[in-house]
């Protein structure tokens, strides 16, 4: 595995713990009836979909 292609793995990792945590936090404080809800459902498919590719 040369460097670029860890420091990619790296990135997308970090990336995809940020944005999940911050998805899961809203998650967890916002009303149901939240546009920010809609939103950060949005952000866990993405993540998930994204690492099935």
């Amino acid at each position: 595995m040369t460097p670029a292609s860890k420091a990619k793995i790296r990135v997308q990792t970090g990336v995809t713990i940020v944005l999940g945590f911050f998805a899961i936090y809203l998650i967890a404080t916002e009303p149901n009836s939240s546009d920010k809800i809609k939103w950060a459902y949005g952000i866990i498919g993405i993540i998930i979909g994204y690492w099935l590719k």
